[in-house]
Formats: C-alpha cells, sequence, structure tokens
C-alpha cells in the first residue's frame, strides 16, 4: 500500500519542524539567561530581577555619561543605568512601563534626553535583544505602535525569530549557557554605564547628529506624559535630565531650546528638571567622543556634577 501524499509530506516536515522548534527554544532559553548587556538589562527587567533605588532610562547618551558606580557612591543610592544603545523614548518606553508595574524600591527614576525625545520612528532599534518577550503587554503594545507588521510576525509566526535574530543574539544565548554553568557574565558594563575611551572622534561633527527636521508627536509626548503620571501616583518622584551636548554641534539644531521647553512643560511641576545641554562642560570638545556622547572623561565631570544636583534636591 502507497503512502498518500499527505502523509509523505507529514514525515517530510516532522523532523524539520522539531529541528527548527528545538533550536528556537534552545536559543531563547539561553538567551533569557545572560545578564550582561543590553540583552540583560532587557531581562533583568523583564524578569523582575532588578530594583535600584535610582533608575536611570535612556538611549545611547546615557549609556555612556551616567557613572552608575561613580553616581551610586556619591549619592548613597543603589544605581542602575538601564539606558539602551540607539533607542529613543518612544521605543524604551516599553521598560520603562515594565519596570513601573513591578518595582516597589525606587526612590528617583531619571529619564536622559535630548531634543529627540517626543520623535516617533518607524523601526524598532535592536529587536532581537527582545526576542523572547513579544508576547509580553508592555513590549507588544510599545513595539505594535512603530511596526505593527513586525512585531504581529515574532508573535504569532513560529520561527521568524530567525528572520532577525542577529550575531548579539546566539551570542548572548551561548553567554546564557555560560553562566548556568556557574561562569560569571562576559561585562563590558558597569552597572549599566559603558565608558567611552579617547577623545574626541575624527567623525564627531554637526553631521553626525540625527535627522535635524524630526518633529515631535503629540501622541508620544502623551505616553511621555502618562508614564510620568504613573510614577507620581506611585509616589517615585522623576528627573528629567537633559544631557550635554557639544555646543557647537547644539547651534546645528536650530529649535533645540524650543524642545527643551516642551519637556519641561510637559514635565510641570511633577517632577525636576535638569538641563546640561549648556552646563561649561559642553564648551570642552575634551569631554566629548562626538557630538552628543560624552567620553570617559566628560562622563565623569558629568556624572559628579548630575550626583551633586541630585542630593540637593532629594
Amino acid at each position: 500500500m502507497r503512502t498518500p501524499p499527505w502523509a509523505r509530506g507529514i514525515l517530510f516536515a516532522a523532523p524539520l519542524v522539531a529541528v527548527l522548534s528545538s533550536l528556537e527554544l534552545g536559543l531563547r532559553y539561553g538567551a533569557e539567561r545572560h545578564f550582561g548587556g543590553q540583552v540583560g538589562k532587557v531581562n533583568q527587567v523583564m524578569q523582575h530581577r532588578i530594583d535600584p533605588e535610582l533608575a536611570i532610562f535612556g538611549a545611547s547618551n546615557a549609556l555612556m555619561g551616567f557613572d552608575a558606580p561613580l553616581i551610586e557612591k556619591m549619592t548613597g543610592l543603589k544605581t542602575f543605568n538601564f539606558a539602551k544603545d540607539g533607542t529613543y523614548f518612544v521605543q524604551y518606553q516599553a521598560l520603562v512601563r515594565e519596570f513601573a508595574a513591578y518595582a516597589r524600591k525606587p526612590r528617583i527614576v531619571v529619564f536622559a534626553e535630548t531634543y529627540l525625545t517626543f520623535v516617533p520612528t518607524h523601526a524598532l532599534r535592536n529587536p532581537g535583544d527582545y526576542l523572547p518577550y513579544f508576547s509580553s503587554p508592555n513590549i507588544y503594545e510599545v513595539f505594535r505602535d512603530i511596526d505593527s507588521e513586525l512585531t504581529w510576525k515574532l508573535r504569532y509566526i513560529p520561527y521568524y525569530s530567525f528572520v532577525v535574530a542577529d550575531v548579539e543574539y546566539y551570542s548572548a544565548s551561548l553567554r546564557g549557557y555560560r553562566e548556568l554553568l556557574g561562569k560569571p557574565a562576559i561585562e563590558n558594563e558597569r552597572q549599566g554605564f559603558f565608558p567611552r575611551g579617547g577623545g574626541w572622534h575624527e567623525n564627531g561633527s554637526p553631521s553626525q547628529l540625527p535627522p535635524l527636521n524630526a518633529a515631535g508627536s503629540d501622541r508620544v509626548a502623551g505616553q511621555f506624559a502618562e508614564l510620568v503620571s504613573r510614577f507620581e501616583r506611585k509616589g517615585t518622584p522623576v528627573v528629567v535630565v537633559v544631557m550635554p551636548v557639544d555646543r557647537e554641534c547644539r547651534s546645528a539644531v536650530p529649535d533645540f531650546d524650543a524642545r527643551k521647553r516642551r519637556l519641561s512643560a510637559m514635565l510641570g511641576d511633577r517632577g525636576t528638571f535638569l538641563d546640561y545641554s549648556d552646563h561649561p562642560m559642553a564648551s570642552d570638545r575634551a569631554n566629548f567622543y562626538d557630538c552628543g556622547h560624552l567620553n570617559a572623561r566628560g562622563a565623569e565631570r558629568f556624572s559628579e556634577a548630575f550626583a551633586n544636583d541630585l542630593t540637593a534636591i532629594k
């Protein structure tokens, strides 16, 4: 008796499905257990593993600017830098929402911002960092607003994660298994802070700034206001920090001050607004790697100034 075509199809597909399923689950299992670097930050928040007294959120300028160990030493507050490389508020708010839902200890939450705070985007930044969590409501809802098609596929289409997974994801999975074996996490960050060595980069010119014609979105501004209100209801003070920007580069943004005023107005009296964009350190390029990123020297100066200001207001 000949095997029906449908049965032959099943016999052919079953081993492939088993291999793909095992590989996908195995990669996810390892990636979820890596707690260093950018992927590790996502894991620590989404698995509710970290609850610092001072939580700092932002993009790469915050990642390289807030020296968490130094700030902790100066303020006495257990500090962690949750900043995600190249990620505007419109996307990193997913992690803030998750953090707000479970955190009990935070005495202060910091939003490190620039003139791009309320700028929308239509492409997810490093979606591979979040692959295990697309079924999480906070990740799914925020990411769906940015790229609904990709977000839906990653949540509902089997094995679509292989389309998005990059070297960083595979590396995180391998490191997760390494950590399961008792090996320490391979870490190039210090409590989430990534110091950038060296001086002014040769490409650090105003032309390296993100698009200057990017208009702010009322919808994103509303999301920011809602998050501030959420922490206000929890009794958690919010501090909005405008990061240092090289003075020459800042002059290339015609409406920089107007955008700062909008950010300050959105915060209102519900938090503290600290503006370092025109701090004296912004006049010395020895403090910068490029237009909007401090180097290790600048990060130390900025973190000391921030810690002193925070101590004065807390």
